[in-house]
């Protein structure tokens, strides 16, 4: 059940979450509302607040996973093209920040729970958004969003790791 009613939302926060979930920054995000950092600042809270996390891709997260919102961070047709450019490990990362008990969780947290150092998971991060960032993964915000999508493909991730592949 989503923590607040969509009722209680006021249409900027509804916007700043999908702006979340599209991976646009603090920066793109002013702009584009036309607000002040203030301003921003005291609506990000305020949606952290009613989602009950402390973090953007919590939030964004908790929205997909509840139907919120909807949202394809890739194109279908492109994600086969994309996963292949990944190292399982990076799949792995990816699938792991979509957990649900990971979703807004600290990458400390993310990186005790796949037995990883925290800077060796900032590093498979840096590598996704090397390989991904003309896809519009650029941040933990969207890729957790696009370790949601995956995670609705199941069956072709499962066939991608258990192919071995390095």
């Amino acid at each position: 059940m989503f923590p607040q009613y969509l009722s209680s939302w006021t249409s900027d926060e509804k916007i700043i979450l999908h702006l979340w979930a599209s991976g646009k920054t603090r920066e793109e995000i002013v702009q584009s509302l036309a607000i002040t950092e203030t301003k921003y600042t005291q609506q990000r809270m305020e949606i952290l607040r009613k989602m009950n996390t402390s973090t953007e891709a919590g939030a964004v997260a908790y929205a997909l996973a509840n139907g919120l919102i909807t949202f394809e961070i890739v194109p279908s047709s492109h994600l086969m093209k994309m996963v292949r450019s990944l190292t399982i490990r990076e799949v792995e990362v990816l699938c792991t920040l979509a957990e649900p008990a990971m979703q807004g969780e600290t990458l400390g947290n993310v990186a005790r729970e796949m037995n990883i150092a925290q800077g060796t998971l900032k590093k498979h991060l840096e590598r996704v958004y090397e390989k991904l960032g003309r896809f519009g993964i650029t941040n933990r915000t969207s890729a957790t969003c696009l370790g949601i999508q995956l995670a609705a493909h199941r069956q072709f991730i499962s066939g991608f790791i258990n192919s071995g592949r390095k």
